[in-house]
């Protein structure tokens, strides 16, 4: 009983703290001043990449009639 809950926690824990760091550190990011040109410019590049990725996922779910 215990080794299950541990696993739940663990799991939970892992997941809150992935989770958190992306709701808490990509706005921290986008918020930084102008010096931090290299952490914004390595986020805008994230970002593009992740916009063509659902860009094409969206193709091959819903192929629009041409």
């Amino acid at each position: 009983m215990k080794t299950q809950a541990e696993g739940l926690i663990s799991s939970w824990l892992s997941f809150s703290i992935f989770t958190g760091l992306n709701i808490v550190l990509l706005p921290c990011l986008a918020l930084l001043p102008p010096r931090f040109n290299n952490f914004l410019q390595f986020n805008a590049l994230g970002r593009s990449a992740q916009s063509v990725v659902i860009r094409d996922w969206d193709r091959k779910v819903s192929p629009r009639k041409s």
